[in-house]
């Protein structure tokens, strides 16, 4: 018996849009994959939305950090342009939605509990959109230019 696993995130729509790879199809080159994931018994997940800094595939990481004899600092982000995270918000949320509609009923994006249960009940994969970095944008001023229409995905 394989017991429904439920993940609390994963980064697959910004891998899969960057690496312009196909969820659906099986790909040893990331952690999840639809085929694998379906196979080890992956109900569904977080799946995030982030935005990354402009032109950062190109970026090593390690650019980042500062070493220290004791310790490690991590430079912060710069601060990304509304208009190129709505960009790739929308890309991303595109990209979720073809995923769902090739999926032939397997995968499908979710809003509430009942519809994971349903999901689980029926073996299909759930996708719960989280917009990663979204919870602090209630105390700023983007907040009034954020709208997460159910409907629209």
């Amino acid at each position: 018996m394989i017991i429904p696993i439920f993940d609390g995130h994963n980064d697959s729509l910004t891998k899969y849009y960057f690496a312009h790879k196909n969820f659906l199809e099986k790909n040893s080159e990331f952690n999840l994959d639809f085929p694998r994931a379906k196979q080890g018994g992956f109900s569904g997940g977080f799946f995030a939305i982030f935005v990354p800094e402009k032109n950062s595939q190109d970026k090593d990481p390690r650019e980042d950090l500062v070493l220290f004899e004791n310790g490690v600092e991590v430079k912060y982000a710069s601060p990304i342009e509304h208009d190129y995270a709505k960009q790739i918000t929308d890309i991303a949320l595109e990209l979720l939605k073809q995923f769902e509609q090739h999926s032939q009923g397997q995968l499908k994006i979710i809003h509430q509990a009942d519809e994971l249960e349903k999901n689980i009940k029926n073996k299909v994969m759930s996708a719960l959109v989280h917009f990663e970095g979204a919870v602090s944008c209630h105390s700023c001023r983007c907040s009034s230019n954020l709208s997460f229409d159910k409907k629209s995905y």
